[in-house]
């Protein structure tokens, strides 16, 4: 029993077969994740040293070469290279196709582990960065409110940023334009350099009076207590009246130490008001339209809710939900328009609207099994498929396909309606079976030359034509299945007219 048979002999079973996948594909066009474009993942890495206040060449010297020295020994590297400026150390490595980047960038933190004891010890910090589409932020906005410049730092560090990171799929919330206070210490020259005191001395007795320390354990009967000397500056007065040299020298006597605000660098300002910008970055995982859609709410629920807060500005000026959004519904539209002018064009060569009518009904089932299958490939393969412009691109196309099997398996039956004056389910069953083998070798012909694109390298160029691929080879599948069970299917109910005498 082939399919167009086991369609028209078994319509209840194929009826409930074909609500289940309509089914499933209304729940992948929620569950399946919305992007602008795919996710691209490039085999390269960048390592980032921020170190402030030097020169390039102390940098290059005393962080650039030492890291690219024992980065040059990781496996499928291609190319390294560095920058080295006034305030970072910016290293670049490029690895071979098909490098595990995750085991890559293990190694990277295991050999810089390795030399963290020679980098300068004010070094605070380590970046290292992958290169993927998913590191660009989802929304970007800036805060800003009337008052004091600490009430909206302290707002926007202690509570906006703790409420968005609480919304799923928010995988980091950078926080930018925050200053934070200091300690400053101003030599005074004409006694610094008259007392011998090095530059060192002075940064060692200030660092290292402001520790606390393990003092051991404390037993008292049967407990146990942790004892800790705590040894941290609280006070300007703390500070000043630290002693540098052995003839009582004080960091008050040889320095002006105040706790303030930093030199201002950059300003972020919005309507001549001081403002702080929000970057938020989502899992990779996570719908990008429902995560720029929670942080709006976040934002408005704060603002209603936090009487402090009730003047509060927020503007976003880099939304991606909108741009996809606006890009899915332009293409949507797209298409929609060429289908109906494909249906326009069969109606006019069949001159059916029966006929028409069956074809358009299967084009709209097709593309939701189409999803369907989207959202089962992705659950079932672990896959990364999502809609966006490419997946898409690749199901407008795939449209007229949709048409071919439909129209070749309609136009037999058809014909043995009218010229061997066939009833309408011998008519369908022998029609759609006389051309089954034809319409499938035909449709797996086209699908296997899809299909060879999908295997295609997962960086750059491969992984656009990964979806494309792959989206239609879903497309035609749908198409071939829909031509073979619900065309006959629908055909053996609804055709009718003359037949021919």
């Amino acid at each position: 029993m082939n399919l167009p048979e086991f369609a028209i002999k078994k319509p209840v079973t194929v009826i409930v077969v074909m609500l289940v996948f309509l089914t499933i594909g209304v729940i992948s066009l929620v569950r399946l994740p919305l992007e602008m474009m795919p996710d691209t993942s490039f085999p390269g890495l960048m390592v980032q040293v921020p170190y402030p206040s030097s020169s390039p060449e102390e940098v290059e010297r005393v962080i650039t070469r030492p890291i690219e020295d024992i980065l040059a020994t990781i496996n499928n590297l291609d190319t390294l290279s560095s920058t080295s400026s006034a305030s970072s150390a910016n290293i670049n490595l490029q690895f071979k196709m098909g490098t595990n980047m995750d085991l890559a960038s293990m190694q990277i933190r295991d050999k810089i582990d390795q030399i963290r004891g020679d980098l300068p010890r004010d070094v605070e910090q380590i970046r290292i960065r992958r290169f993927s589409m998913n590191d660009r932020p989802v929304i970007n906005f800036s805060v800003s409110m009337g008052g004091n410049l600490d009430d909206l730092y302290y707002w926007s560090e202690n509570y906006i940023t703790q409420q968005l990171e609480r919304i799923e799929g928010v995988a980091n919330v950078d926080i930018r334009g925050i200053r934070n206070k200091v300690l400053n210490v101003y030599l005074k020259p004409e006694i610094f350099y008259s007392s011998s005191i090095r530059i060192n001395d002075l940064i060692d007795t200030i660092s290292n009076n402001n520790v606390n320390i393990s003092a051991g354990y404390v037993e008292e009967g049967p407990m146990r207590y942790a004892a800790r000397v705590p040894g941290e500056l609280k006070i300007l007065d703390d500070v000043k009246g630290l002693p540098v040299n052995e003839q009582g020298l004080k960091v008050g006597d040889v320095a002006r130490v105040t706790y303030d605000y930093p030199v201002k660098e950059s300003y972020n300002r919005m309507d001549g008001r001081e403002t702080v910008s929000f970057s938020i970055n989502r899992a990779s995982h996570a719908n990008i339209v429902d995560v720029c859609a929670a942080v709006k709410e976040t934002m408005a629920r704060i603002k209603r809710t936090e009487p402090a807060l009730h003047d509060m500005k927020v503007v976003y000026y880099r939304d991606q939900s909108e741009d996809i959004l606006r890009s899915l519904n332009d293409l949507t539209l797209s298409g929609v328009v060429g289908g109906v002018f494909a249906l326009l064009i069969l109606l006019f060569f069949l001159r059916k609207v029966r006929t028409t009518f069956i074809i358009a009904t299967a084009i709209p089932i097709a593309m939701v099994f189409t999803f369907s299958f989207m959202y089962l490939y992705r659950e079932i393969f672990r896959a990364n498929i999502t809609i966006n412009i490419i997946s898409l691109s690749g199901l407008m196309m795939a449209v007229g396909m949709l048409v071919d099997n439909s129209v070749v398996v309609l136009e037999n039956i058809f014909r043995l309606r009218q010229e061997k004056g066939m009833a309408p389910r011998e008519a369908s069953l022998k029609g759609a079976s006389e051309v089954a083998h034809a319409v499938a070798s035909a449709t797996l012909s086209t699908l296997v030359v899809f299909v060879s694109l999908s295997f295609m390298s997962q960086s750059g160029f491969g992984r656009f034509m990964q979806d494309f691929a792959l989206t239609i080879s879903l497309a035609l599948i749908a198409s071939l299945l829909v031509s073979l069970t619900f065309i006959p299917l629908a055909a053996s109910r609804f055709l009718s007219g003359k037949t021919k005498e």
